[in-house]
């Protein structure tokens, strides 16, 4: 079976290169990711829509690989010719592939674990959450855990287990990515204080639940982590029995993506 490509694969007119984001360095990512687990040359990345030092190494070794300029920079040619290996591929982790008919636990291994593996550290890139798995093709614990934390987000239940409905789901959730990936947590804690990009994308986010959640207060979107702002950090973790600190860690972030991940869903 042959890739199916995007509804629109044609240049989109700009270049692109390091600083460019959006839609158009996802599709790149996207692409380049499938190439690179046949020409492991090329590097995997992360699928988030900004292009920065691995988009460019990643785009430099495939344009070595296939004999065009060494500059980083995705112009016609270099698109082009990512989409015309891109749909020559066979059938690569961003196709589907159907149900094995044994359901995969841990011990398991072979073709189908690595499909999934593939298919999950897709998903994390909109789905941070779920952790990054080596593609070993067996199945062990920390493909267990990430399968678990897939079926907690997806509401299913959460054995870790990959019988029929949940090799579905996360096929079906591989095919249909948000546009704007969630970002994951970084590792630095965010309080009464802090100030930044990271501060505006928690205020972003505490607006969207809030919208469900109407208890959590508007916030100005400002990047300053002012008393409103902890205010709105405590009436979520209030909300979603965390401890109410009003101090963004990583278990109150990964928790806040849990939540909005779940309303976009809802909302399709």
């Amino acid at each position: 079976m042959m890739n199916t490509p995007y509804t629109s694969d044609a240049f989109p007119g700009t270049n692109l290169q390091i600083g460019s984001r959006g839609s158009d360095v996802l599709k790149m990512q996207r692409y380049l990711n499938a190439i690179g687990r046949y020409y492991r040359s090329i590097p995997q990345i992360n699928e988030d829509g900004l292009f920065g030092y691995k988009t460019d190494q990643a785009v430099r070794a495939f344009q070595r690989l296939f004999s065009l300029t060494d500059d980083g920079i995705i112009g016609p040619a270099t698109w082009n010719k990512i989409v015309e290996v891109y749909n020559g591929l066979p059938d690569t982790p961003n196709g589907t592939m159907p149900y094995p008919g044994t359901t995969l636990i841990v011990g398991s291994s072979g073709e189908p674990v690595l499909h999934i593996q593939q298919q999950l550290n897709r998903i994390r890139q909109s789905y941070p959450s779920i952790p990054q798995l080596q593609e070993d093709g067996y199945f062990g614990n920390a493909t267990r855990d990430a399968v678990m934390e897939f079926q907690r987000l997806f509401l299913l239940p959460a054995h870790g287990a990959v019988e029929e409905s949940t090799w579905n789901a996360i096929e079906n959730a591989a095919k249909n990515l948000p546009s704007n990936p969630l970002v994951p947590w970084d590792g630095n804690i965010l309080s009464y204080g802090s100030m930044g990009e990271r501060v505006g994308i928690l205020q972003e986010y505490l607006n969207d639940v809030g919208d469900a959640y109407p208890a959590i207060p508007l916030l100005a979107v400002d990047g300053k982590f002012g008393v409103q702002t902890q205010n709105a950090v405590m009436m979520f973790q209030h909300l979603f029995d965390l401890k109410v600190d009003g101090i963004v860690g990583e278990k109150t972030w990964n928790r806040l993506l849990q939540v909005k991940s779940f309303l976009m869903r809802q909302e399709k």
